[in-house]
């Protein structure tokens, strides 16, 4: 297991992203409780739900300020918007969980996979995340790829919320995923 100083590395690397802004991330989820303290001399261990959580946080937050009521808002989408169904983030530690123990991904029992065929869509402008499978990692979340999970929000839902705003969205390869988790609990 590693530090959250070594995970923010991880992320920033893999994802090509400013450790900067990755670092301030980090800080404002540490503020916020949602990232492990350290306390003198003993250095906190991250958990997969932490990993998650900083995923989350640097792919929807478009500032620093924003970062921890963005993570708080995207954790609770669920699949389809209905509440009893998983929330996004939990959907986010299973995979990170599966990837720690068989570098595997299990689609909620639907589907076993390999990290290469997995896309995770993220539609930052409307609280939509998708899940694709693709046979080639070749291709965009749009390209000749099946629709496995839909998460959203469930009050937009709700309303018949549509928006016709252009999407501003992200595209996790969970491959990068992959090499995170093993960046950060197999060194």
């Amino acid at each position: 297991m590693s530090s959250v100083t070594q995970m923010v590395q991880s992320v920033s690397d893999v994802f090509e992203m400013k450790r900067s802004f990755v670092q301030q991330v980090a800080r404002k989820l540490l503020d916020d409780n949602l990232l492990p303290k350290s306390s003198g001399r003993a250095v906190a261990q991250v958990q997969p739900k932490d990993l998650a959580n900083l995923i989350l946080a640097v792919a929807v937050a478009d500032r620093i300020v924003t970062a921890e009521d963005r993570l708080t808002t995207w954790s609770k989408i669920s699949v389809n918007g209905k509440v009893s169904e998983p929330i996004f983030i939990e959907f986010l530690t299973d995979i990170i969980e599966d990837i720690i123990e068989t570098q595997k991904i299990d689609i909620y029992g639907i589907l076993d996979c390999d990290p290469l065929e997995l896309i995770i869509e993220i539609v930052t402008n409307q609280q939509l995340a998708f899940v694709h499978f693709t046979a080639n990692p070749a291709l965009s979340p749009h390209e000749e790829s099946g629709l496995l999970l839909k998460f959203a929000n469930s009050r937009r839902l709700a309303r018949g919320w549509v928006s016709n705003a252009p999407r501003k969205s992200i595209s996790i390869p969970c491959t990068a995923i992959q090499v995170i988790t093993n960046l950060v609990f197999r060194s």
